[in-house]
């Protein structure tokens, strides 16, 4: 599965490794954008997404007043062919950034996340105290028809400082990508069903479990 070429990969390699983030439009290929966007929608007919909680293993628990957000995690060992499109592009994907970054990314972790109307994710860092696995946080949006007042905007702070921040619009197959253990942002409250496919490269290999 090859990678965009008409994207600037030098441009947003370099600007992750300068801001700790990067913004790119049209990441995946078509086929793949589309794949997973009818998967998602086949999962939310049959109510296959459960409420997302905060915190690692023990310590995971539901806190409504942080995160209102639900997810369905995605099992490489169990998925179906739209989904295996997706992790073979996610392959092709990781040693563009081991080579471009030096990173030493071995796996990865995804999960299909849905803000209903009114849900929101309060500001927080994707890297826990227990575990420290993460790398690199990943999000591809999957809303083609969005709109400025839809809200559901990805909000990334500046060194905590919250006067600085940037406003990313969730618009379909978009990424953001950013470090993990230093990135600071919250997703605003929607106005309407906000979708993304997002997850995590990680130093080691990882099963699925309860992740936050």
């Amino acid at each position: 599965m090859k990678l965009i070429e008409n994207i600037n990969w030098d441009f947003h390699f370099n600007q992750l490794a300068e801001n700790d983030y990067t913004i790119i439009d049209n990441f995946l290929p078509s086929v793949v954008y589309q794949n997973i966007k009818t998967l998602f929608s086949e999962y939310l007919e049959q109510d296959l997404l459960r409420q997302a909680g905060i915190g690692a293993l023990g310590k995971y628990q539901i806190q409504e007043n942080i995160r209102a957000d639900e997810i369905f995690w995605l099992d490489r060992n169990n998925c179906t062919p739209e989904l295996q499109t997706f992790f073979d592009f996610i392959n092709h994907f990781i040693p563009l950034l081991n080579q471009s970054l030096f990173t030493s990314i071995k796996d990865f972790e995804f999960h299909l996340a849905h803000y209903p109307a009114g849900a929101f994710y309060k500001k927080h860092l994707d890297q826990f105290k227990e575990r420290n696995n993460r790398i690199l946080s990943v999000i591809v949006y999957m809303n083609d028809n969005w709109q400025k007042g839809d809200g559901g905007e990805l909000k990334i702070y500046s060194n905590q400082d919250e006067t600085q921040f940037e406003l990313v619009e969730p618009i379909g197959n978009r990424l953001a990508i950013f470090r993990s253990d230093c990135v600071w942002h919250e997703v605003l409250t929607a106005h309407k069903s906000r979708k993304s496919l997002t997850g995590w490269l990680l130093k080691q290999p990882q099963g699925l479990g309860f992740l936050g």
